[in-house]
């Protein structure tokens, strides 16, 4: 089970599992499916916090490591190392909240480090057990931060959602439709890239971003600008 993916609260998420795999062969390949939550990770709940995110890591803990992210298809040479990991659940309830005895049994099973224990839940853990006078100065101490909503939908989440608006999505859906459908795919990751490449002051989010960039690939290609003039 990969350690410190649960989503905390309260009731935590359930843990992501994972794998390592080491290749012994040239051009050992290898295939990923449903590579899902490497960003975007199982939702918190009533003040539960998201689950921690998948991995998909190439050589892990090397000066070559390689995070992979969705990659469907994979070469390997020998030796390389491929550690996968699943996402955890979002977790239910203010963390702070949680059994002190029942944090201390993921740490003791191995399911979370004494770290994550005192920043995530406010646990001290001392030689093996809870100091519950020092937990309770902990958790007094620092609160946790009230939700925004009844979910948490993790970090990445939000700041994605920051810059994909809703009137940005509906500019990129308006402009995408203009085109022939085999060029759609392409044109909808040129955009992509482009905006997020803006400097995050520089960004609208009303759409009028994403109208720019789009007119801008159609000035490029002469079959683009032949099938906007005709809509």
């Amino acid at each position: 089970l990969a350690q410190n993916s649960a989503g905390p609260g309260q009731h935590r998420g359930g843990l992501g599992t994972e794998m390592v795999f080491q290749a012994f062969s040239p051009n050992t390949k290898v295939t990923a499916r449903n590579r899902d939550r490497t960003r975007f990770t199982g939702w918190g709940i009533a003040e539960g916090l998201a689950g921690g995110a998948s991995k998909f890591l190439l050589n892990p803990g090397t000066n070559q490591e390689v995070n992979l992210g969705n990659t469907d298809i994979l070469t390997m040479g020998p030796g390389d190392i491929l550690h996968v990991s699943s996402g955890g659940a979002g977790g239910w309830g203010d963390p702070f909240k949680r059994d002190p005895a029942a944090v201390l049994l993921d740490v003791q099973r191995g399911w979370a480090t004494l770290d994550h224990a005192r920043e995530t839940y406010g646990v001290v853990i001392i030689d093996g057990a809870v100091d519950l006078a020092a937990t309770e100065t902990e958790r007094a101490a620092r609160a946790c931060a009230p939700a925004e909503g009844f979910y948490d939908l993790g970090p990445e989440r939000t700041a994605f959602e920051k810059v994909w608006t809703d009137a940005n999505y509906e500019a990129l859906t308006e402009q995408l439709a203009m085109l022939p459908v085999h060029w759609r795919y392409y044109a909808k990751h040129r955009i992509f890239a482009a905006i997020d490449a803006m400097p995050a002051d520089a960004r609208t989010g009303d759409g009028s971003d994403v109208r720019q960039v789009f007119d801008a690939i159609v000035e490029e290609f002469p079959e683009l600008r032949a099938a906007a003039a005709g809509l």
